[in-house]
């Protein structure tokens, strides 16, 4: 009896339901797999994009930073090749300047030699004037003890003694015992 009762009773009334849902189903079913394969779509669209975009982000980053390298190791090189040469007494090249700091340290390295440069000049224009006065004039040098250092041939000559005879002795030796107070 029960087995009748689904069979004429429960059974039509399924299908008349299953009839009636199976067409919104299939329609849900359909538009879901619409929505499904636009949205995977977007997605793969977007991973391209992204993995695009992330490639020619590393590719201009990796080559950024070689050009920076290059640039950082030439300025540094030419740094080192220039303070090589200031040590070797040569002051004519200058260092390229700037706001950057390879910039600055240029600027800094190339006033300390300014310096230097104007400070041999002075020296070689002092010597220059010595050695002239001492061609025409009579130079004795005396420590700060008062001892003679050296003397000029011009000197030698007017005071009548050598240089060995001088060397090491008091400048009080050239002067009257009266005037040197002994």
């Amino acid at each position: 009896a029960r087995n009748r009762v689904l069979t004429e009773r429960v059974a039509p009334r399924f299908e008349e339901h299953r009839a009636a849902i199976e067409p919104l189903a299939t329609a849900a079913d359909a538009s879901l797999t619409a929505e499904e394969v636009e949205v995977a779509d977007t997605i793969a669209t977007r991973g391209w994009w992204q993995a695009a975009l992330t490639a020619v982000f590393l590719v201009v980053a990796v080559g950024t930073t070689l050009a920076l390298a290059a640039s950082v190791n030439r300025q540094a090189g030419e740094t080192v090749a220039a303070v090589d040469r200031f040590d070797s007494g040569d002051f004519a090249q200058r260092l390229p300047t700037g706001a950057h700091e390879f910039g600055r340290i240029g600027e800094a390295i190339n006033r300390v030699a300014d310096m230097v440069a104007a400070r041999q000049r002075a020296d070689r224009d002092t010597a220059a004037q010595v050695a002239a006065m001492s061609k025409v004039q009579g130079v004795v040098e005396v420590d700060m003890n008062g001892t003679i250092t050296t003397a000029n041939d011009n000197f030698l000559r007017v005071v009548g003694y050598t240089l060995d005879e001088l060397k090491g002795r008091s400048h009080s030796t050239l002067v009257d015992r009266a005037y040197a107070g002994g």
